[in-house]
């Protein structure tokens, strides 16, 4: 299968390691987390609850692409473009520096300066789910059961709501889980990557069969052109 070539391909690139028929998930916790008995099981619940999300930007980008014609190889690399934005795959990136921030340091007299100052907390907030992400309480309550310090998946998240009124979302409980697993630098990005191309692959897929050209209208809501003033011949 195609999909399934795509994925082992894209999956060993990101680990530097041979293309394996293996669960990814352990293929990622014997690379990334060997000695955290924990790890395999939290991962494959991280990328699940990451596989699919609608139409976000990068399956849309996806789908888009694959509607001109394009193969699923194709199709999956406009995906991962579409993730490297900071707002969008790019926003773990920003979330581990959150929690790196938070290791040595009380939670509550960070939380109070960053909102004097007027900054975002990375990993918080969605505008989808208002009251919370609920992929992000289920990885969190994971990985508190795996004995993750309380600190990143219960206080952080409880101070900053109370602070801010954003709840947390899947950014903030994947950059807790690079932490608690002692994962390297980045890999929240490439584990995001990895489970979302399953749901690319699935939207182009669907998108091949349907052969037909995805082309929005736009429709201009900018300033009204002025009119041209008249003039009187005298």
């Amino acid at each position: 299968m195609v999909g399934g070539r795509i994925l082992r391909l894209l999956v060993a690139t990101m680990l530097n390691a041979v293309p394996s028929a293996e669960p990814l998930h352990e293929q990622v916790a014997r690379a990334w987390a060997p000695d955290n008995k924990h790890a395999p099981d939290l991962i494959r619940r991280a990328l699940v609850l990451l596989a699919d999300h609608e139409l976000n930007a990068s399956t849309f980008t996806a789908r888009c692409a694959a509607s001109t014609g394009l193969n699923l190889y194709d199709a999956v690399i406009a995906g991962l473009v579409a993730l490297k934005g900071p707002m969008h795959g790019g926003a773990g990136v920003l979330a581990s520096r959150l929690v790196r921030t938070m290791i040595d340091n009380d939670v509550a007299p960070v939380v109070r300066e960053r909102v004097a100052l007027g900054e975002r907390f990375a990993g918080f907030g969605h505008g989808v789910y208002k009251k919370g992400d609920p992929r992000a309480i289920s990885l969190l309550e994971a990985l508190t059961r795996a004995g993750a310090p309380r600190k990143f998946t219960r206080e952080v998240p409880e101070r900053i709501a109370e602070a801010t009124g954003e709840f947390v979302n899947i950014d903030y409980a994947l950059a807790v889980l690079v932490h608690a697993l002692r994962m390297p630098a980045g890999s929240e990005l490439a584990l995001f990557a990895m489970a979302r191309s399953v749901g690319w692959i699935a939207h182009a897929s669907e998108q091949l069969q349907l052969g037909k050209l995805i082309r929005p209208r736009a429709r201009y809501v900018g300033p009204a052109p002025g009119r041209a003033g008249s003039t009187n011949s005298i």
